[in-house]
């Protein structure tokens, strides 16, 4: 029978001891999770946001690239009144 007037201080102690070893993984495991959602969390929100900037840059370059390229050249031939403006190999290639 349980008798808590034969109970001493190192006995409940020793309890208290062995009780805080799985308390404390068990709170290290839960900390833990809630790290790996909002590191999850954040990576999932990240390569969505490189796939959204990846479609814009595509439309960027397929189709709004030659207008801008074309229209450059109609004002360089404007400012230069020469016939036959080459485009500038650096603006961005095809």
């Amino acid at each position: 029978m349980f008798n808590p007037d034969a109970l001493t201080f190192k006995e409940v102690a020793d309890v208290l001891y062995d009780l805080a070893l799985p308390s404390l993984l068990i709170t290290l495991v839960w900390k833990s999770r809630g790290v790996y959602d909002k590191a999850e969390s954040f990576l999932t929100r990240a390569v969505n946001h490189m796939d959204v900037m990846e479609k814009g840059m595509t439309l960027l370059l397929s189709n709004h690239a030659p207008h801008i390229e074309a229209y450059l050249r109609t004002l360089a031939q404007r400012e230069t009144g020469e016939e036959n403006v080459k485009a500038d190999h650096r603006v961005a290639s095809r």
